[in-house]
């Protein structure tokens, strides 16, 4: 009998994370492992999630909740209860949680409770700032973890001196370069214009170091950049007198985004998904924060960390320079899907036949 395993995805760069598992599975797996996806609608309106399933030519998920923008404690809440009405449906075996999430939260929660057993993608990531909502997830969600899927040799060692069981942690790689691998195949040469993408609270909400930074752009800005803003930046960006050469766009469907981080010239971000990201793709990266949940990327790959923004120009042609010693991490390839597949099948006892 096939095993039954849950996925459950909420935001879009969960999308971006699973879509390899799902391929993979579908391609080599699909013999051994009934697969149900659950997306929770943490990211819910159709360019916020459903265009992503477009761009991987996924099926729609089995089950999608809506939880639309309830506040923290209501989100997790509501998705805890209907996770735990679908899990008592059709019980999984296994339950797959995608990284630091709120659905992933109450996805690990819900599992821990029922007693089905959780695989964490991307287990032992830390930035050590627990002020940063992620960050309470991440390390939450590992202490609840039964398979611990870590991507850097720099996440294993955090889940060792947490003082997990070795037996339980598996390094497979970061999953997000093989995402690469089915939108971005080809080498594109690098065009005259930045990219920025900002989101977080201390950036986008905090006038002061908005300004600051849109200030220092315009007075040495040299090239143009395409900014696709977030919701909720956008509310922001309009108090504010934006240089001619800052171009505010809505948010854009990942093959499309993967499309510009390849050809652009630098990315100016605070995401932690773009930061590993556009390692992989060898784009100079300054990452607005005061820390990285990525240190590879900040060591030996693309990144450069920056908390004053109007130091934003140096900080560029810091990360230009960087980047033309920048190595990939090791397992960042595309095989990571495979890694997780064979050892979900191991944990579970089943055999695998060549």
């Amino acid at each position: 009998m096939k095993k039954n395993i849950a996925i459950i995805s909420g935001t879009r760069p969960n999308i971006v994370k699973i879509a390899p598992l799902l391929k993979r599975h579908t391609n080599s797996f699909s013999d051994i492992f009934s697969v149900e996806l659950f997306h929770t609608g943490q990211h819910y309106d159709f360019s916020m999630h459903g265009a992503f399933f477009e761009d991987f030519s996924l099926p729609p998920p089995e089950h999608v909740f809506e939880v639309k923008d309830l506040k923290v404690s209501a989100q997790i809440g509501t998705i805890m209860v209907k996770l735990e009405r679908a899990f008592e449906k059709k019980r999984p075996d296994l339950a797959i949680v995608v990284g630091d999430v709120n659905s992933t939260l109450a996805a690990a929660i819900t599992s821990s409770k029922m007693g089905i057993t959780i695989a964490h993608l991307e287990a032992g990531v830390r930035s050590f700032d627990m002020t940063m909502p992620e960050e309470q997830n991440r390390v939450v969600v590992d202490s609840l973890s039964d398979i611990l899927l870590s991507p850097t040799k720099t996440a294993v060692e955090n889940l060792k001196n947490q003082g997990k069981d070795i037996s339980s942690i598996k390094y497979v790689g970061n999953i997000l370069a093989e995402a690469l691998y089915f939108v971005n195949g080809k080498k594109s040469a690098r065009e005259n214009f930045g990219l920025m993408t900002l989101h977080r609270p201390f950036n986008v909400d905090n006038s002061k170091n908005l300004e600051s930074l849109i200030t220092a752009l315009g007075e040495k800005l040299k090239f143009p950049i395409i900014f696709p803003a977030h919701p909720r930046t956008l509310k922001n960006l309009s108090k504010i007198k934006l240089p001619p050469g800052i171009k505010v766009e809505q948010p854009m469907a990942y093959s499309e985004f993967i499309s510009a981080l390849s050809r652009c010239s630098f990315v100016i971000t605070d995401s932690g998904g773009i930061q590993t990201e556009a390692t992989i793709l060898k784009t100079p990266c300054v990452t607005l924060r005061k820390n990285s949940e990525w240190p590879e990327t900040v060591d030996y790959g693309t990144n450069v960390l920056l908390e004053d923004p109007s130091l934003i120009c140096y900080a560029v042609e810091t990360a230009v320079e960087k980047t033309k010693k920048a190595t990939h991490p090791y397992l960042w390839d595309k095989d990571v899907s495979l890694r997780i597949w064979n050892e979900i099948s191991v944990y579970l006892n089943i055999d695998l036949i060549d």
